[in-house]
């Protein structure tokens, strides 16, 4: 088995971790590069000829309908396309929240992440988003963010998360390399994260982003989120250099510190108490970042058995 036969097989055993077969453009669209010492770019067709034609692949994948998938394992079609109604409505959900936040103060970047970035989200499932915060407003962001989130009902609850707004991860321009949040050096997980990153507006702060990870990103194909909603949000450019310009300088500071106090009690109480993984609970003025349930160390420990056990059958 070569590289690419690897990489392939890689790149699916990972999404079907997610319950999520995929189609050949997406395999190539989010090719994972098995040897990170050797990565290259594939054409499609290369990629469709070994889907096609290789031997060592045909032993563990199969295809139906236009996807591939572990043998065994053609019952997630039928999964894939519920998720994508299902997802297609939480899309509306989220692209009206963005709407708003867009004429929020100091909001820089607004996305979708996790599984939306790839239509797999079901019914219970809450909407994550990703915020980038102009530094130094990153408590003031997340109060703004949060109040309106209740206002409109969007609030997840214990009992009640699905079509809600999750707002667990805030970030400020000046602190765009997450590095420091990886669990390991091959933390597939965050790196599928980036690449499959929904952003609404803010897309200048999006590709810097981008930029600032590619250490971690470089794994993970060439592929990137598909702008359809880029002509959907009308940035209100003009209002936000007048407000923003406002919310500045000393008066903006004092905001920022007012936010800080009314939240510190409440977040201070969260990062005390969570005993769990140590990149999930981060809390300080350029990385607000809640993530009790923080599931990386499960998808990675996941992707490597199903990988272990291919390599060695080949």
């Amino acid at each position: 088995m070569d590289n690419l036969e690897k990489s392939i097989l890689a790149t699916v055993s990972y999404f079907d971790i997610h319950k999520y077969p995929l189609t050949a453009l997406e395999i190539h669209k989010w090719l994972y590069h098995h040897d990170s010492q050797d990565i290259k770019s594939y054409h499609f067709k290369q990629i469709a000829d070994y889907l096609d034609g290789s031997d060592s692949l045909k032993q563990f994948l199969q295809t139906k309908n236009g996807y591939y998938f572990l043998a065994g394992r053609d019952f997630l079609i039928n999964q894939r396309q519920k998720k994508y109604q299902i997802s297609s409505f939480k899309s509306r959900v989220a692209l009206r929240m963005a709407k708003i936040f867009c004429w929020l103060p100091f909001v820089s970047m607004v996305s979708a992440c996790n599984n939306f970035g790839f239509n797999s989200l079901d019914k219970k499932s809450d909407i994550d988003f990703f915020i980038i915060a102009q530094k130094n407003k990153i408590y003031f962001v997340r109060l703004l963010t949060t109040i309106l989130t209740i206002l409109f009902g969007l609030r997840p609850k214990a009992f009640n998360k699905s079509n809600k707004i999750c707002l667990s991860f805030y970030v400020a321009d000046n602190n765009l390399n997450l590095s420091n949040i990886k669990i390991c050096e091959n933390d597939i997980y965050l790196q599928y994260w980036f690449k499959t990153l929904y952003p609404f507006f803010g897309f200048k702060k999006y590709f810097a982003l981008l930029s600032a990870n590619k250490a971690i990103i470089n794994n993970s194909g060439d592929g990137f989120y598909n702008p359809c909603y880029r002509r959907k949000i009308i940035f209100p450019f003009k209002y936000r250099l007048v407000v923003d310009a406002i919310l500045a300088g000393n008066f903006g500071k004092l905001v920022e510190k007012i936010a800080k106090t009314i939240q510190q009690k409440k977040i201070n109480k969260k990062v005390n108490g969570y005993k769990g993984e140590a990149t999930a609970i981060i809390a300080n003025n350029e990385m607000l970042k809640f993530h009790d349930n923080d599931n990386r160390r499960f998808y990675l420990d996941e992707f490597n058995k199903r990988i272990s056990k291919f390599y060695e059958a080949s």
